[in-house]
This record gives structure tokens, sequence and C-alpha cells, in this order.
């Protein structure tokens, strides 16, 4: 280019000569002559000075164009290393029936699962002889029918793992029932050492001693858990913990899972410690004292059924079951306040098969030692002894082959040591009722009716259930689950 432009100027050079001869030659009446050699050096050097200020002008346009192609090399360098926190590339996301949605890294070592979980309720309460002596929400005097819906759980969380797949985390919020106010539930993380047998685990999370706990609340049979686990259990009731699940507790654990053998062992701040201080204490259904600690553990054992076992344990239906399996397992915890001393203890069994039956049972049982009297309230004071509340609870349902509908049984039983609670001592519960399979745990519609042939001693609203001691009553309730 630059070559081009040094001929076209000589050429002009030359030509504006040129003209200038010719115009001298044309006004000049003298002969014409020759260009002396002192001319043509002059024309020469001119030329010469003007090829080298196009010289000048190549260079510096060469470094300014250097300089530019620089500049854009830096910037782009400097926008792809930013850019690949976002890179495409690297991260997928999507949706399948074993995670949900998800969002991870083609390298498996990043995994987010957010979720969400939607239960609403439609219940109704039939009581046949309220009396004003019966606790919680009694209403009249009489016979009494209370109805309505309420949105039983409406839950967030997200869970996945983090720089590798031996870190993982658990984060979830619930609204009580009844009040709309969201609580942090679990908020937990664990990690596998190596390939081996061992996770450590950390933050609040879900007793593990009772299994019918353990089991998500999506993943349910019945439409909802057990008085025996409300009351002498993992506690639904919440025991003026705002209505919430009152089974987490707040601490550290080992796992071993290897095999056949899934066993945890955990210290915390004792029974029902969710969303305390380390300075605060917990609340116990029955005890006059606060928790000092409490130490938990839970053994499994699986007698029949591969790996993927593990994962049908997960649910109580035998939806989408690939094998049959049965696992028994234990559980027991002790939290210790002062000179008294709480036991909860369990054994149970989980029997899942691929031709559509899933049946579960489980013994329940709560120990409490007070060596004294204790005032708890002014006016009232706990006996001193050794108190045992106990229950049992059987349940089974049946997938219809070639069909969403699945219906299911349950019965259990409460007693409750009269002279420790002051309350009636046995409690049966009689449970009917079917599950219609939308899009499998997704989405369904449960509906059952509830019979106790003498009323419950306390409230658990939460589950349909109101107080109304040594008389009958009954319970319907329909539920639609929405899970994502």
């Amino acid at each position: 280019m630059f070559s081009a432009k040094r001929q076209l100027l000589t050429a002009v050079a030359a030509c504006a000569l040129g003209l200038c001869a010719a115009a001298v030659r044309a006004d000049d009446s003298s002969p014409t002559t020759m260009p002396s050699t002192n001319d043509n050096d002059q024309l020469q050097q001119k030329v010469e000075q003007l090829e080298a200020k196009v010289a000048t002008l190549e260079t510096q346009q060469t470094q300014t164009q250097a300089q530019v192609n620089d500049s854009i090399q830096k910037v782009m360098a400097d926008a792809d290393s930013r850019s690949k926190l976002l890179d495409s590339s690297s991260v997928t996301t999507g949706y399948d029936s074993a995670s949900g949605f998800h969002i991870a890294s083609d390298d498996g070592n990043f995994f987010m699962h957010p979720w969400a979980l939607f239960q609403f309720d439609g219940v109704i309460n039939y009581r046949t002889s309220v009396t004003p002596t019966d606790e919680g929400e009694v209403g009249q005097k009489g016979t009494m029918v209370q109805d309505g819906f309420d949105i039983r759980r409406a839950e967030l969380g997200v869970d996945g793992h983090l720089w590798t797949p031996n870190f993982k985390y658990y984060v979830m919020l619930i609204t009580g029932n009844g009040t709309g106010v969201p609580v942090l539930d679990d908020a937990y993380m664990t990690y596998q050492i190596g390939d081996g047998p061992f996770i450590v685990k950390a933050g609040q999370f879900v007793d593990p001693v009772w299994h019918e706990d353990n089991v998500g609340d999506e993943y349910q049979l019945v439409a909802d858990r057990s008085l025996v686990n409300a009351i002498i259990g993992g506690s639904e009731l919440g025991l003026t913990r705002l209505g919430f699940d009152a089974e987490r507790v707040e601490g550290v654990g080992v796992r071993f899972e290897q095999g056949n053998i899934h066993a945890e062992a955990d210290l915390h701040n004792g029974y029902n410690s969710a969303n305390t201080k380390f300075i605060d204490t917990a609340n116990m259904p029955f005890a006059p004292k606060p928790e000092n600690f409490g130490m938990s553990g839970r053994f499994e054992y699986k007698v029949f059924g591969d790996d993927a076992g593990w994962d049908e344990y997960k649910q109580f239906s035998a939806l989408n079951d690939k094998e049959d399996i049965l696992i028994l397992g234990t559980g027991c915890e002790w939290t210790e306040n002062g000179d008294e001393n709480n036991f909860f203890y369990t054994f149970d069994g989980q029997y899942d098969t691929t031709w559509g039956l899933g049946a579960y049972a489980a013994v329940y049982g709560y120990n409490d030692n007070i060596p004294k009297a204790v005032v708890i309230t002014p006016g009232t004071a706990a006996i001193a002894g050794h108190f045992l509340n106990s229950g049992f609870l059987a349940q089974g349902g049946y997938l219809i082959p070639n069909t969403q509908w699945e219906p299911y049984i349950r019965w259990d039983l409460t007693h409750l040591d009269g002279k420790l609670s002051q309350q009636q001592h046995t409690t049966n519960e009689f449970t009917l009722g079917a599950n219609y399979y939308l899009f499998g745990q997704h989405a369904k519609v449960s509906g059952d009716v509830t019979f106790m042939p003498s009323g419950p001693p306390v409230d658990a609203d939460s589950l349909g259930i109101l107080a109304d001691e040594r008389r009958k009553e009954f319970v319907g309730r329909i539920q639609f689950q929405l899970a994502i």
C-alpha cells in the first residue's frame, strides 16, 4: 500500500516539475535550455524527502496497528478467562426422574439440586362427646364436627455436592402447619472419607433413631405419620414448638455404610433441639428439667436385596421397586437432664416386593427416670420414679398391578404411663385409605379415614387429630401432594 503511495508521489512531483518547466518555456522567449545538474540534485532531494516522510508514516502506522492488535488480544484473553465460570460447555442443566431439576459440572465435582414439596389437606374431625375438661382445641361441649383446609407442608430445599462427590450438603426450609412462618428444618453437611465406609456429619438433621421420621415427607405410605410416632417417637407434635416437626437435633456424628450394614452414631444438644443456641435447652415431652446433651444411634441390616435396595428403603411404598428387600433396624437415644435420664428406643422392619406389597412395623419405647419429685409449674410436680411409655405400629400397602392405585391400612397403639403423664393410658389408631399416583411420587392424591375408639389425650392437629380422651373420634383426610 505504501509502495504505491511512494510511486504516486514521485509521479506527481515529476509532473509538477514538468508543468513548471513548460510554463517557464512558454513565457521565456529565450532559446530552450536543458536543466542544470544543480536543478536535478534539488529535485532528487525533494523526492528523497517525500519518500522519507512516507516511510516515517508507514512505521508509525505499523507501530500503532501492533499496539491495537496487542490490546485486543489482551482484552479477549481476559474476557475468556472471566467467562469460564459461566462456560456452558462445562455446565449441564436439566431434569431427570432420579435427581429432578439440577445444575452440574461436566467433571461431576459440582452438583446442585433445588426442590420443593407442597402438601395441601382437607380435613374433617368428628368427636362424639367433647367435655370442658379435655385439653387443647376442644371447641364447644358435646358432639363436635370441625372441618376445613390447611397447608400441611410447604418446603423449599437444595442439596448436592461441592468440589467432590464426597462432600455433600442439604438445606431445607419449612412452613409450620397453620403458621405460614418459614423455619429452618435441616442444614447439614457430610463428608465421605476417601472411598471407605465412613461418613462424618455435622449440622441440624433428623434424629436417626426412628425410621418413620427418616423416610421423607413425600415418601410416606399413609397421608401422614402415625400418632404413636407423634407422641413418643420423633414427635410430629412439636410440643409447643410452633407446630413444627420436632425430630430434629443439632450435633455431629459419623455414619458407616458398607454392604448389608448401615449404622450411625451422633452427639447432639438433646431430643428436640433444633434451632437452639448452644446455651439453650430443648423440649422433652414429659421431662420436668431441661436437657444438657443427648446421644443417638441406629443400626440397620439388609437381610436380602442388593445395594439398590437401600434406595427403595427410603420410601414405604413399593412404587417402582425393582427387587424384593427386607431390612431390619434398631435405634436408641439417651438425653441427659441433670439427675434425670430419658431413654428412647425402637425396633423396626421394612419389607418391599416387586409385585406391589410394601409393609412396615415398629415398636416404640420411651423410658423416663425421675429420681425425685420436681415442680414443673406452680402447684404441679412430676412424681419420682421410673416410667415406661410404649407403642406399636404396623402398616401395609398394595400397588394394584397395571393401575395407579395403592390402597393401604395402618394400626398403631400408644400407651402412656398414667403416673407420669396424668393422661389416659392407651390410644388405638386405625387408618384405612388409598393413594392415587398421577405422576409417581411427584404428584399424588391420598385419602383416608382414621378411627380412634378412645380419643387421644393431646392435640395432634397437624395430623387432623384433636384431644378427646376416652371418647370416639373419626378423622377424614384428603391430601394433594406436589413434589418437584
